[in-house]
């Protein structure tokens, strides 16, 4: 096996719909989010991690073997049932410390028919209850309305000292210009109040949220930002998102 599992029950691997990587890609990715968060988020196995858009549970996946199974809790949400279901059935029911829940936010790209609005969905979380709040992948499919809110309920879930990851297409002067001078990967065409996406039918397609104002929401939420990683997307499209770590002051 790729990833250490200290005796524990090892799930089977999500079915290849729910998932956009072979089985050892899958493995290989999961390994290696839980060594980038150890490095940046000061992961611990005693961790509460709350893992919004948790997926078919690639984290989860990492994280087996790691987090502790007496004292480190894994909560898991995210848009799509068919997801959420599979991680209950075949996560959950043998590792305690596992837990998945879907709400039906909706997404005109992931989840059209949803009743609650990202920017009005208030967490199912108790205050200060998390180590470690994550975001992969989310809000390069949010408006910048969302992902204020999404700020907003993080600080208050976090416990003092927590941190958040979370990644995004961020718009700066650099990507203007890449954007006017080269061929970009992401041609951003349509701007919206704070952030831009790729097709003007599908806004949560793809989204590029101005990096001013990502910042300015974490300050106005206490969210102290303390790394930022800029990565190669707008050159060339390899996978990459820019990397955000912040830490509750």
């Amino acid at each position: 096996m790729l990833l250490k599992q200290n005796k524990r029950i090892i799930p089977p691997l999500p079915p290849k719909h729910m998932r956009n990587h072979s089985d050892e890609q899958f493995l290989k990715s999961a390994s290696s989010f839980v060594e980038n968060l150890k490095r940046l988020v000061d992961l611990e196995p005693k961790s509460v991690i709350l893992d919004s858009g948790c997926a078919s549970g690639r984290l989860a996946f990492g994280l087996m073997g790691f987090l502790g199974e007496d004292s480190g809790q894994y909560y898991g949400f995210d848009l799509r049932k068919d997801r959420i279901d599979w991680c209950n059935s075949n996560i959950a029911t043998n590792h305690k410390n596992y837990h998945f829940e879907h709400y039906d936010i909706y997404s005109k790209y992931m989840n059209p028919n949803g009743s609650i609005p990202s920017e009005k969905f208030v967490f199912p979380y108790p205050d200060g209850l998390f180590d470690v709040v994550i975001y992969h992948s989310v809000f390069t499919h949010m408006n910048a309305k969302g992902y204020s809110n999404y700020m907003r309920e993080t600080s208050r879930v976090l416990k003092q000292f927590g941190r958040v990851y979370f990644t995004a297409f961020s718009w700066n002067k650099y990507t203007a210009l890449m954007a006017e001078q080269e061929n970009p990967r992401w041609n951003f065409d349509y701007c919206y109040e704070h952030y831009r996406t790729i097709d003007e039918n599908d806004p949560e397609k793809a989204v590029s949220i101005d990096e001013e104002y990502i910042q300015d929401e974490l300050k106005k939420n206490g969210l102290q930002l303390i790394r930022m990683e800029l990565k190669t997307w707008r050159k060339k499209w390899d996978g990459s998102q820019d990397i955000f770590v912040a830490v509750k002051t």
